[in-house]
């Protein structure tokens, strides 16, 4: 089965004004490739994709999210342009064993030839425990607004959510910057692995071909409380950025 695309082009540059309204019309790329889609083979049926986006003023983090803060506390976050060398190659073919439908081919068909500038610039996400490379996500940059194009993470450790990890420490770079949306990624409308994207503060789903609308977060099974502010993630030297990325100015919320 085929994924249906709606149009496609191929672009090796485009400016980052342009680039924000194409996400904002639901369009991705792989490498140079752009397209829009709005169903996908799953488990070998055709299924709704649902396209997700967060208001970065509305920026708040569950009892869950900030706990996955606090456990990790003890890792090392360098953000830097992206590159794929052998720590990176090796990592995604240990992350794509976790996969028996869709199996990815590799890192380069999602980020092309030269991710740290083309079609847009990407920013790496390198987490390590001491000097061993653990989990990686790759954000791509628009003018006012940032996609997460992809991440991978050793499934060793896989008790330690760094899936979740990395999109969390995106998304408060993404707020830093002052840009305005966060672009996840799609997920299904109906329940799949990537339902955790849907338990974000701020969501907008966008209906096809119409327009963006507030989408109400997936609510996780616990009883609410307060958590405490969670203490900073140690983070390695950055690339250059206006403010230090810190886990602190995530503000947590009162619901689940």
């Amino acid at each position: 089965m085929r994924s249906r695309f709606e149009n496609t082009f191929v672009a090796w540059s485009v400016p980052p004004s342009a680039m924000d309204e194409l996400w904002a019309g639901a369009w991705w790329f792989l490498g140079t490739t752009f397209f829009r889609q709005c169903i996908l083979p799953w488990n070998g049926r055709m299924e709704p994709l649902l396209h997700l986006r967060v208001r970065l003023d509305q920026l708040a983090l569950s009892p869950s999210q900030s706990r996955v803060l606090r456990k990790n506390r003890d890792l090392r976050v360098e953000i830097r342009p992206a590159r794929i060398g052998t720590a990176q190659r090796d990592l995604f073919h240990r992350h794509k064993q976790r996969f028996v439908d869709g199996v990815p081919e590799s890192l380069d068909d999602f980020l092309g030839p030269a991710p740290e500038s083309h079609p847009v610039p990407i920013l790496e996400f390198a987490l390590f425990e001491h000097n061993r490379l653990v989990a990686a996500s790759y954000l791509a940059l628009g003018q006012t607004a940032v996609a997460s194009l992809y991440g991978i993470f050793d499934p060793d450790d896989a008790h330690r959510s760094l899936g979740t990890l990395t999109l969390l420490l995106e998304l408060e770079y993404a707020r830093q910057q002052g840009h305005k949306f966060y672009y996840p990624g799609y997920t299904l409308e109906n329940p799949s692995p990537m339902d955790y994207k849907k338990r974000l503060f701020g969501l907008e789903a966008y209906e096809w071909n119409q327009s963006w609308s507030p989408f109400a977060r997936q609510v996780e099974f616990q009883s609410p409380r307060r958590d405490a502010m969670p203490q900073p993630i140690r983070f390695g030297r950055p690339v250059r950025r206006r403010n230090p990325v810190g886990s602190e100015s995530l503000k947590p919320d009162t619901a689940p």
